[in-house]
């Protein structure tokens, strides 16, 4: 037995060849990518190297995975296979169709450097047995055979490209698509704050910056929730928060209720509104909000001033003003809990994964031990990974000191998003000075300022006492990689966080 085979595990090569074929089976742009390195001596499981004989097959033919005609030329084929065999691709084909049937994105780049990991491992295994066999026979000639054999498969799986390829240019050309049909796309936040954030895409590190206690944590968590409503995998891990703890608040966020009957909320209103000076027909209030040219410290539910957006987004008359409205929201039910979480499992799926570590006791290679665990058990591959937060991550090695050690840390989470392909979102304390200050700046980061240098992007969370009180926080954009941005300017966020509201209405402020 050779060497490679006695550090074999089993569970995680099995894990490994289901995945490729069921990338086979469900996806064009993996087929298409493996298609030139397969080999069906590449597979050990045996129900994996049949059902991948006939995808190839019929890639060959139609030049597209077979998705959904996978079932009809099973039933073709089975009869021409042993009852078990037969019996593990029914079993196997059932579990796919159930896993993918709700799903519409796909982790294809992370796939395809795993296969080529399985392909070349599982090459060179063949190439050496073989050459062993032939030294064996006294055949050298075909020994050094072999060793061109694997120079081509090598080759293939090699990554290395040619930018003046025209198949590759074709591939990274953007052209006039548009931010959703990139192939890295993932999703953007909702509204006028996604306008303003832009879009979130694979491969991508990005960070909240902001003072201690200012909703970093509800912001990485709410993320998460829209990376969910885009039917992504997503991991939150948290270094702050219990399992428990993390799961309580994202049933406030679903369900929109607290642990009290809450009813004043945030709202946006218009100035001239407030003040009295819009004499539009189209205003819905007749009342004036000032009083003796002062706008009221507190609201009254009793009054009956009404806020009033009528010209927002339609003219330039409309001047951002902000007030509260009554709505009666009872407090949060197990019931409650169950009728919302089910409904929002059928539309969104399963994607979710929560996994707490105490302050300190986890580095970068500790989550990718868990998230292979994660891979192999469950079958699950994160599109998006959220960490909680990185600057109370463990130092990845005792080499590296103050900080040195911080900086270390960034590069392995822009590490982590490169490896899996996927965006990893995190956050980052900003130091003391901004407690006092209006706005928070890339200039205002804690530690290391090489943090900067690591992320596609890093977005600020601001918010004055005032700010605070009224329910709503100001985001920026202190850096970006791959648009252009004015750390200037601002998009003003109204919240509920009681209700785990974290962004109930956004608008971009205009002026800066």
């Amino acid at each position: 037995m050779s060497v490679t085979r006695l550090h074999r595990r089993p569970a995680a090569e099995s894990h490994v060849e289901k995945s490729i074929i069921t990338g086979m089976i469900t996806s064009n742009t993996y087929l298409k990518s493996i298609a030139p390195s397969f080999n069906p001596k590449y597979f050990r499981n045996n129900y994996a190297g049949i059902v991948a004989k006939w995808v190839m097959r019929y890639y060959d033919q139609y030049k597209e995975c077979p998705s959904t005609q996978i079932k009809d030329i099973y039933k073709v084929e089975k009869e021409k296979l042993k009852e078990a065999d037969a019996d593990l691709i029914a079993t196997f084909l059932d579990d796919l169709s159930r896993k993918y049937e709700n799903e519409s994105k796909f982790n294809v780049q992370y796939l395809i450097d795993r296969t080529y990991a399985h392909f070349k491992e599982m090459a060179l295994t063949l190439v050496s047995e073989n050459i062993a066999g032939y030294l064996a026979l006294g055949e050298i000639d075909k020994a050094e055979g072999e060793l061109g054999n694997y120079k081509q498969v090598a080759r293939s799986i090699s990554g290395w490209v040619n930018p003046f390829d025209l198949d590759y240019i074709e591939k990274v050309y953007d052209g006039d698509m548009t931010d959703d049909e990139k192939p890295n796309y993932l999703f953007k936040l909702i509204g006028p704050v996604g306008d303003h954030l832009g879009h979130f895409e694979r491969d991508w590190l990005v960070a909240f910056l902001a003072p201690m206690k200012k909703g970093k944590t509800f912001w990485l968590q709410e993320l998460a929730l829209q990376a969910i409503g885009a039917r992504l995998n997503t991991v939150v891990i948290s270094l702050e928060m219990s399992d428990g703890g993390m799961t309580n608040r994202f049933f406030k966020m679903i369900t929109g209720k607290g642990e009290k009957n809450c009813t004043i909320f945030p709202t946006f209103d218009c100035q001239s509104n407030q003040n009295g000076l819009c004499s539009k027909p189209e205003r819905v209030n007749s009342y004036t909000l000032y009083k003796n040219n002062i706008l009221p410290s507190s609201y009254d539910p009793k009054l009956s001033y009404k806020t009033c957006t009528e010209c927002r987004g339609k003219t330039n008359d409309y001047r951002m003003a902000m007030w509260f409205e009554t709505i009666q929201k009872s407090k949060l039910s197990l019931l409650d809990i169950k009728r919302t979480m089910s409904g929002f499992q059928t539309m969104y799926g399963n994607g979710l994964r929560l996994k707490s570590y105490p302050a300190y006791s986890a580095n970068i290679q500790t989550i990718k031990r868990d998230l292979e665990i994660l891979e192999i058990t469950e079958d699950f591959v994160p599109d998006v990974i959220i960490v909680d937060y990185a600057d109370i991550l463990s130092p990845e090695s005792s080499q590296f000191e103050g900080r040195d050690r911080y900086d270390e840390t960034w590069k392995m989470l822009k590490n982590l998003a490169a490896v899996k392909h996927c965006l990893v979102v995190t956050a980052s304390q900003s130091n003391r000075k901004t407690l006092d200050k209006k706005d928070v700046k890339a200039s205002d980061i804690s530690e290391d300022i090489r943090k900067v240098a690591h992320v596609d992007a890093m977005f600020s969370l601001s918010q004055t006492p005032e700010e605070k009180s009224k329910g709503t926080m100001r985001l920026g954009v202190v850096a970006h990689r791959w648009r252009d941005f004015n750390e200037l300017s601002h998009c003003t966020v109204l919240q509920q966080l009681q209700t785990g509201q974290v962004a109930l209405d956004s608008e971009i402020n205009r002026e800066y």
